[in-house]
């Protein structure tokens, strides 16, 4: 049996749109979830409901959840989802615990600087103790860059970014760039936009 060519075109079509609509579903139940909308312990409604609220298939939600099990936000089992603890949850959600509110909460970003500081300290020593003669000279061009920069907040954001990861390359620590990768996804830019 031949398939036609536009039955691919919706098919894609299709499924880029129910991945959508599980993200919408997924974003939405992670900021009801953040806000204790539900609480820990407290079981999520069905796959059916969910669907019915979103007038969205049974496929989308499942995607939904599962994205928010990734998260660390619920524990799906047989027999429903359940909302686990937020300290449970992983790193990705440091983003959106930002923007719950218009103004993000300052122990949150107290506790943020305190752990990028550290992982920065900790960067820097081991670029420091492995670096070549060339890569402590092109470290000290960007220091000096950096404390001449007199640009727009935007572009030295960016001056820094690259100067962290030049110091994360020359350290050759995959567990810190991975952990300061997703902490400048999750938080750097959100702050940024405070200025």
């Amino acid at each position: 049996m031949v398939i036609p060519i536009w039955s691919d075109q919706i098919i894609s079509s299709y499924m880029a749109s129910a991945n959508t609509k599980s993200h919408e579903i997924a974003d939405l139940l992670r900021t009801e979830i953040l806000r204790q909308q539900y609480r820990s312990g407290e079981r999520m409604p069905s796959e059916r409901d969910l669907a019915a609220r979103f007038d969205a298939s049974r496929g989308a939600v499942r995607e939904a959840l599962s994205q928010l099990e990734q998260l660390g936000l619920i524990n799906t089992q047989p027999g429903g989802a359940r909302v686990r603890d937020i300290e449970s949850a992983s790193i990705a959600i440091l983003g959106s615990l930002m923007e719950l509110h218009d103004s993000p909460d300052p122990r949150l970003v107290d506790q943020f600087l305190r752990t990028f500081g550290a992982l920065a300290a900790t960067t820097a020593r081991e670029a420091l103790e492995k670096a070549t003669p060339e890569q402590l000279n092109q470290m000290q061009k960007m220091v000096v860059s950096l404390s001449n920069y007199n640009g727009d907040s935007d572009s030295k954001l960016a001056q820094w970014t690259e100067f962290f990861q030049y110091l994360g390359s020359v350290a050759d620590n995959l567990v810190v760039r991975l952990i300061s990768n997703d902490l400048q996804a999750q938080f750097v830019e959100q702050m940024a936009e405070l200025d």
